[in-house]
């Protein structure tokens, strides 16, 4: 693990809302963006999580309290699903539930690739 924190320790005390408007907002070069992301999925996953979804436009809601209520079997009600846009290219990507909201954003980064999808257009997803 990769104990020296960049930024002053921003990225080890911010929460995912702060890192996503530093990533939107604050960073002015490209590198800077690469460095504080590769950080944070090395130190802060699910925190690095969270944060990726939010770029990309991926939310997770509980099974139980969404609009799946009275459909989804009971004992999936305590489980989460992954959301995105229905135009998105992500749409048709298939991601199982998740036991809780950080489960479920970490299956999100996974099957819906969006390290990669960070790394390899790193400009698009800081102009979100």
């Amino acid at each position: 693990m990769n104990t020296t924190c960049p930024l002053g320790g921003f990225l080890a005390t911010a929460n995912a809302q702060q890192l996503h408007d530093f990533l939107v907002e604050d960073v002015v070069d490209e590198q800077d963006g690469l460095s504080a992301m590769r950080w944070l999925l090395a130190n802060r996953a699910t925190v690095a999580n969270a944060v990726l979804c939010r770029l990309y436009d991926v939310a997770c809601y509980q099974v139980g309290e969404s609009c799946f209520r009275d459909t989804a079997p009971a004992d999936e009600h305590d489980k989460w699903f992954v959301s995105t846009l229905a135009d998105s290219d992500l749409a048709s990507v298939r991601v199982p539930l998740g036991a809780s909201l950080d489960d479920a954003e970490a299956l999100a980064v996974s099957h819906l690739q969006l390290a990669a999808k960070f790394f390899g257009s790193v400009p698009e997803a800081l102009a979100a």
